[in-house]
């Protein structure tokens, strides 16, 4: 299995970036720092994004939680570590990506329905500049809000957990699932 666009579903996958970025002010635009993917065989696609937004910066140079820390506002395109880690960290995040794509088992479906009644996740490009656009002058102020944050935090102590005591819970689930002797 993999985690990422196939074939052909790279070029839609930029054409949504593009999308996003097209609904959005070139003031909002020029505030953006635009980590790519990895995938250098992809360069020429996102070189194309960079083309027609040049007022949108790259941001190669750091590491993907280095820039969620940094950021007022992360918006995520592709379910993926580092959108628990933007979670997790309590930094305001806008999700998009269709329904279909990175589908979630079903024990994390309500997860992610909650998120999107919160307007954290969004199934269009559209939807998500849209809430960008409605929230950018002040996220915190949206982020904080009970049901925002109610919804967040309950993906969070499911999916991407940060305890101080990680390592004895982890043994504790272990030895749970280790037959007894």
């Amino acid at each position: 299995f993999d985690s990422h666009p196939q074939g052909d579903q790279w070029a839609l996958y930029y054409r949504r970036q593009e999308r996003f970025f097209s609904h959005l002010s070139q003031e909002e635009r020029a505030g953006f720092v635009f980590r790519p993917s990895f995938y250098r065989f992809q360069q020429l696609d996102w070189d194309r994004v960079i083309r027609s937004f040049p007022e949108i910066r790259v941001g190669m140079e750091s590491s993907a939680f280095d820039l969620v820390k940094s950021s007022r506002l992360v918006v995520i395109d592709h379910c993926s570590t580092v959108m628990l880690e933007s979670l997790a960290a309590d930094v305001p995040t806008v999700l998009f990506w269709p329904r279909g794509w990175w589908e979630p088992r079903s024990e994390a479906r309500p997860y992610l329905s909650e998120l999107e009644s919160v307007g954290i996740y969004w199934p269009t490009a559209a939807g998500a500049a849209a809430m960008v656009r409605k929230i950018w002058s002040n996220p915190a102020a949206w982020w904080v809000r009970d049901e925002v944050r109610k919804a967040r935090l309950a993906l969070v102590r499911r999916y991407a957990r940060m305890d101080e005591n990680w390592a004895e819970e982890w043994l504790t689930a272990l030895r749970k699932q280790l037959p007894s002797t």
